[in-house]
This record gives C-alpha cells, sequence and structure tokens, in this order.
C-alpha cells in the first residue's frame, strides 16, 4: 500500500513522482516530515548536540515516532502527506531504505514509521482508501 524508497540518485526531472520525507539535503526541499534525530558516530560527543545523545539509528527511529506523534499537528500533518502522496499512489522517499511498508519487518528509516501511521490511518478509516475518489 505505501512504499518506502531511497531517493539518491533521482534525477531532478524525476522528483514529482515521489513524495519526499526528508530534511533539507542535495536539493530536496525541506518538509515538516523530516527526522530531526539522527545517529552518527562521534569519535567526541559534541556538547549540546542531539548527536552526542542518539546512539543508535534504532533510537534516532523511535525518538521520531514518539517526537512526530506528539506533535498537536498530528493528525493534520498524517492527512496532508496522505494526500501529497497521492493517497499512497507516490512513494515516500527518504535517504535510509527502499520497500514496501512491513509491520512485520524491523523499522530503520523514520519514512517506514510515517508508513505505518499512514496504513493504521487509512485501516481504521481514518483516512480514506486509495482507491477513494473526491
Amino acid at each position: 500500500m505505501i512504499r518506502v524508497i531511497n531517493v539518491k540518485g533521482i534525477a531532478p526531472a524525476d522528483r514529482a513522482g515521489v513524495c519526499y520525507v526528508g530534511r533539507k539535503c542535495a536539493g530536496w526541499p525541506f518538509t515538516p516530515y523530516g527526522n530531526p534525530y539522527r545517529f552518527k558516530v562521534l569519535d567526541t560527543p559534541l556538547p549540546g548536540s542531539r548527536h552526542s545523545r542518539i546512539t543508535s539509528v534504532e533510537e534516532a527511529v523511535a525518538k521520531f515516532a514518539a517526537w512526530f506523534s506528539a506533535r498537536p499537528d498530528f493528525e493534520p500533518l498524517l492527512a496532508d502527506l496522505w494526500e501529497a502522496c497521492g493517497r499512497g499512489d507516490k512513494p515516500l522517499g527518504c535517504w535510509c531504505v527502499t520497500g514496501e511498508y512491513d509491520p512485520a519487518a524491523p523499522v530503520v528509516c523514520h519514512a517506514q514509521v510515517l508508513a505505518g501511521f499512514l496504513r493504521a490511518r487509512v485501516l481504521d478509516g481514518r483516512l480514506p482508501p486509495p482507491d477513494a475518489a473526491e
């Protein structure tokens, strides 16, 4: 239902076919869906940096899930994302993984978290199904 793709190497002319959900990077625009927590190996932790507190990719993704779901605009942002991705027509694009959203698979990317949030809302009726016409 909801695919997640890696945007590395996607030509600017082909970007319209992707619903980008990352941070501003490499010509991709800022989105409100980017993960502000990222894992980065540091020999010396930077004082006051989020990088010094994130010890794994799993921790960065878990912190994103908690942070994003606690936002007061959580449901409207998800509804906007669902429409922006053409109700599942366009894949969510990030720099991490490629594949179909699978609730049984390990979550290693915040875009997978977003796909899970969207899937849950479609299944429980809070968002329209992919083939529903306005």
